[in-house]
C-alpha cells in the first residue's frame, strides 16, 4: 500500500467553531431559549442555562485554543443580544463581542464571525421568524449594524450556518425551534435564507476591506454557475446541497447515494429560486464517515485527495470558492 504525504499551505487555517447559544449562557431573548421550556422539546428536559459561560469568561477557552496551536476560530454573534428589540441595538453587547474578537487576535487566532447560527430574537420569532418575508430586511439591518461595529476586527464572515439543516429540522421535521412540520414552509424558509444571504453579502463586501463571505454546507448559497453542482457532503442525507443558477431556476445536488444531479425545479414546484452570484467560499463538514459520492462520480470543479472518502482532509472547490473546510 502506497503512503502519501499531504502538505497543507502555510496559511491554512486550523481551528474550532462554536455557536453563541451553545456557549454564551443565559441567552434568554431568543427562540431557542423559549423552545427549551416546552415539555418534551429537549431530551431529558435539558436546558442551555449558563452553557459554557462565555459571556462572562470566554477568555479561558481562548487561552486553551492558543495552547493547542489553533490559528482560527469561528464564533457566532447572538442576534437577540445585539438587537434585543426590533430596531434597537445594544452597545454593551457590541462591546463584549469586540472584547472577544480582540482577545482572539491578541492570541494570534483569526476570527471568523457567523451572523446567524440557528437562534433568532424573540421579537422576530413572534413575527413568524424565517417564514416571514420581512426577515430579509430585518437580517440586512442587523448585518449592517454588526459589520459596521465589528468589521475592523474580522475579515472572515459566515452569513448563515447550514441553511438547509436549519430549515429541515425547524420547519420540516419539527425537531428544532420553532418545531414546525410543513413541506411548503421548509422550501419557503430555504428561499428566504437564500435571499437573506445575498442581502447580507452585499452589505458586508463594501464595508469590510478583506471580507470573505459565505455559508456553511450543506445547503449554502455559495455557488454561482449553473454548471457547478459542487458542494458535496454526506450522501446519506436526502437533501439539497447547493442551490445555484443564474437563470433563477437553480441546480441541486440530490444526495441520494447515486451521485446524480437533478434540477431543483424537477424536485419541487413550491417556490422559485433567486439568482445570487455571491460566492466566496463553501464549508464542507466532514465528520460523517459515510461516502460523499459514488466512486468515479466526483463532481466537476472539485479537487480532493480522495473525493469518495467523506473524511478526506480537505476538499477544495476549485474555481468557485476561495476557502475550504477540513476534518
Amino acid at each position: 500500500m502506497t503512503e502519501a504525504t499531504l502538505t497543507f499551505p502555510p496559511d491554512f487555517l486550523w481551528g474550532t467553531a462554536t455557536s453563541a447559544h451553545q456557549v454564551e449562557g443565559d441567552n434568554t431573548g431568543n427562540d431557542w431559549w423559549a423552545f427549551e421550556q416546552r415539555p418534551g422539546a429537549i431530551w431529558r428536559g435539558d436546558r442551555s442555562g449558563k452553557a459554557c459561560n462565555w459571556w462572562e469568561a470566554a477568555e479561558r477557552d481562548l487561552d486553551l485554543m492558543a495552547e493547542m496551536g489553533h490559528n482560527t476560530h469561528r464564533l457566532s454573534v447572538e442576534w437577540s443580544r445585539i438587537e434585543p428589540e426590533e430596531g434597537r441595538f445594544d452597545p454593551a453587547a457590541i462591546a463584549r463581542y469586540r472584547s472577544m474578537l480582540s482577545g482572539l487576535r491578541q492570541r494570534g487566532i483569526e476570527p471568523m464571525v457567523t451572523l446567524f447560527h440557528f437562534s433568532s430574537p424573540l421579537w422576530l420569532a413572534r413575527q413568524g421568524g424565517w417564514h416571514n418575508p420581512a426577515v430579509v430586511q430585518h437580517f440586512r439591518r442587523f448585518v449592517r449594524h454588526t459589520v459596521q461595529e465589528l468589521g475592523d476586527l474580522a475579515r472572515l464572515w459566515c452569513t448563515i450556518n447550514e441553511p438547509n439543516v436549519y430549515a429541515a429540522l425547524g420547519y420540516l421535521f419539527g425537531e428544532h425551534s420553532p418545531g414546525a412540520r410543513s413541506v411548503p414552509a421548509y422550501f419557503r424558509v430555504l428561499r428566504l435564507q437564500l435571499l437573506a444571504h445575498a442581502a447580507a453579502y452585499r452589505v458586508i463586501q463594501p464595508a469590510v476591506d478583506i471580507a470573505v463571505t459565505g455559508g456553511g454546507s450543506p445547503g449554502s448559497a455559495v455557488c454561482d454557475r449553473n454548471d457547478s453542482p459542487a458542494c458535496g457532503c454526506c450522501a446519506a442525507q436526502i437533501a439539497v446541497s447547493c442551490v445555484v443558477g443564474a437563470d433563477g431556476g437553480g441546480t441541486a445536488v440530490a444526495l441520494d447515494g447515486s451521485g446524480t444531479f437533478e434540477s431543483l425545479r424537477a424536485m419541487t414546484s413550491v417556490t422559485r429560486w433567486p439568482s445570487l452570484g455571491v460566492p466566496d467560499w463553501a464549508g464542507v463538514p466532514t465528520w460523517d464517515p459515510r461516502r460523499s459520492a459514488t466512486a468515479g462520480t466526483r463532481p466537476a470543479g472539485i479537487d480532493s485527495v480522495d473525493w469518495c472518502d467523506c473524511c478526506a482532509p480537505i476538499v477544495k472547490l476549485r474555481r468557485y470558492c476561495r476557502m475550504a473546510s477540513s476534518c
